[in-house]
């Protein structure tokens, strides 16, 4: 899936950036970040989930 589209749904919540870690059980794995080195306490760790078109 394309990167900029990740990035868009992203951004609809608190985020910036996005990066691409890998395959999981065929769906494209992203880890959404910050563009700066501000702490910020977000809870769990948060992944974006990408497959045939839809995100989650």
């Amino acid at each position: 899936m394309k990167e900029q589209k990740i990035l868009k749904f992203a951004q609809k919540s608190i985020y910036d950036k996005v990066k691409h870690l890998g395959i999981w059980q065929g769906y494209d794995v992203w880890e959404p970040g910050f563009s700066d080195d501000e702490p910020r306490f977000t809870g769990f760790p948060q992944f974006i989930l990408a497959k045939d078109g839809e995100i989650s």
